[in-house]
């Protein structure tokens, strides 16, 4: 089944705007989803997946050291002409071939305060990943505090990468125009 990922923004907004983050064993979550670059500095010494979701032309010119790409994440996971997910079958091959696993913690980052940065971190829950987090000031940010930044192009060995998709966490936009008219509903 497709999506419409447009609601995505909304119902991401929502999430972080009230605090309701869990694992999706329904353990609480560290209290915030959005981390830093002393964060990021940690979760790399940790051996975690840092993941660059700019183009591949953009990542070559300077990302961080260690952090795959497989180019711009809103042209690859989406359809062009409908703006939904591709099929998670596709997802899952593409995500697992740049060596992604669903297990690992993983950093989503883009340039300071990009928005695909967020769809990345929804992307990655949304098929299941559970120990995702989001550098809000991304490649700005750690160059701002001198970090070095590399322009090879990284690959990691292949990965199976299992989806379960959670289907509450994404509203369609059949979803969303139904409760339009509901005057219980807000929507941001």
């Amino acid at each position: 089944m497709h999506r419409n990922i447009w609601p995505v923004r909304l119902a991401l907004i929502t999430l972080i705007a009230t605090g309701i983050m869990t694992t999706a064993s329904g353990a609480p979550r560290q209290e915030s989803i959005v981390v830093d670059t002393s964060f990021v500095e940690e979760a790399m010494h940790r051996g975690a997946l840092i993941w660059d979701v700019r183009s591949q032309n953009t990542y070559l010119r300077g990302h961080i050291p260690g952090a795959i790409n497989i180019d711009d994440i809103t042209d690859v996971l989406r359809n062009p002409r409908t703006q939904e997910y591709i099929a998670v079958s596709e997802m899952e091959r593409i995500l697992g071939e740049a060596g992604i696993d669903a297990s690992r913690e993983i950093v989503v980052y883009s340039g300071k305060a990009r928005p695909d940065a967020y769809f990345g971190y929804i992307t990655l829950r949304y098929l299941g990943a559970d120990n995702v987090t989001i550098y809000h000031g991304g490649i700005d940010d750690w160059k701002d505090a001198g970090n070095p930044v590399d322009m090879n192009l990284v690959a990691l060995p292949p990965a199976t990468f299992n989806a379960n998709p959670n289907e509450d966490l994404l509203v369609t936009t059949r979803e969303v125009v139904a409760k339009l008219d509901d005057p219980s509903v807000q929507i941001v």
